[in-house]
């Protein structure tokens, strides 16, 4: 393996990943982060915020601040679990609903110019080194 080349992909892949969240953010007008907890809560109905956190593998820290935005904007909502008070169970509004609904509009569009030009095949090899990548991470934080 060719240590240029790989560490070339190395920022070529982190300089996509702050670019591309960007403009995802700039056209739907909700962060990246949020959009995916909206997602998961419209995919999988309500859900725990410590089972959100998990899902969306990010800290208990970064999962309170964004839902806290997401309940001001009225996206979303957050009641104590009746039945076990240390839990806080998180659902979609109406609201929320159509925010998803909107950004998963505009995100098929900006998808599909994302990879204009991707044969099938660019497509399976990107998203198989990809997932080769991710299990070595995994690896690595264990």
């Amino acid at each position: 393996m060719e240590n240029h080349s790989v560490r070339q992909i190395f920022h070529l892949i982190k300089n996509v990943d702050i670019r591309m969240t960007q403009l995802f953010e700039r056209e739907t007008e909700v962060s990246l982060t949020r959009y995916q907890i909206l997602n998961v809560l419209m995919e999988y109905g309500k859900q725990t915020q410590r089972a959100l956190q998990a899902k969306l593998r990010i800290d208990n820290a970064a999962i309170t601040r964004h839902l806290k935005l997401l309940e001001e904007s009225e996206y979303v909502e957050r009641v104590r679990n009746p039945e076990n008070q240390r839990e806080i169970i998180v659902s979609l509004t109406e609201t929320g609903k159509e925010i998803v609904s909107s950004c998963i509009r505009l995100g098929e569009n900006f998808i599909e110019q994302l990879f204009a030009g991707f044969t099938a095949s660019d497509i399976e090899k990107l998203r198989d080194a990809l997932m080769k990548m991710d299990q070595n991470i995994m690896e690595m934080e264990s």
